[in-house]
């Protein structure tokens, strides 16, 4: 395969890039007219333009073996550019609420709540599932 006329192809002027797909095409020739290449012109081809077996000009007598798959064999394909971003500010996430909560305690200073304990005959309601505690025994004599 032979490319011709890369000047004269909008896609490569833009900087895009010849894909050279395949690199051979079996065909059916008479043997004295084997073609040594095939050439492929490329004028007037943009970016995604592409050129399958069966738009090749191919010498007389010549066919593809192949007549059942319209294979490409060439293609303009656009440049690649790798895009440097600026780094991105860090995002950040808010804590779960029990984190949350402790933060905000120590950020006012209060005070975490003290356990209070439940003695009986104070007088109070005994909190609900609280057992009462067990009596001491009695001093010996």
């Amino acid at each position: 395969m032979h490319v011709t006329n890369r000047e004269a192809s909008p896609g490569l002027k833009k900087g895009g890039a010849v894909n050279l797909v395949l690199h051979t095409v079996e065909l059916m020739a008479p043997a004295d007219d084997i073609p040594e290449s095939i050439t492929i012109d490329l004028s007037g081809m943009d970016f995604h333009d592409s050129v399958h077996v069966s738009a090749l000009k191919l010498p007389e007598g010549c066919r593809p073996i192949s007549g059942r798959a319209d294979l490409t064999v060439v293609t303009i394909v656009p440049p690649t550019v790798m895009v440097e971003e600026a780094p991105r500010p860090a995002q950040r996430r808010p804590p779960p609420p029990a984190q949350q909560q402790r933060r905000l305690r120590l950020e006012r200073r209060l005070p975490l709540e003290p356990a209070k304990a439940w003695l009986p005959g104070e007088g109070a309601a005994a909190p609900a599932g609280a057992k009462p505690a067990a009596a001491k025994p009695a001093a010996k004599k």
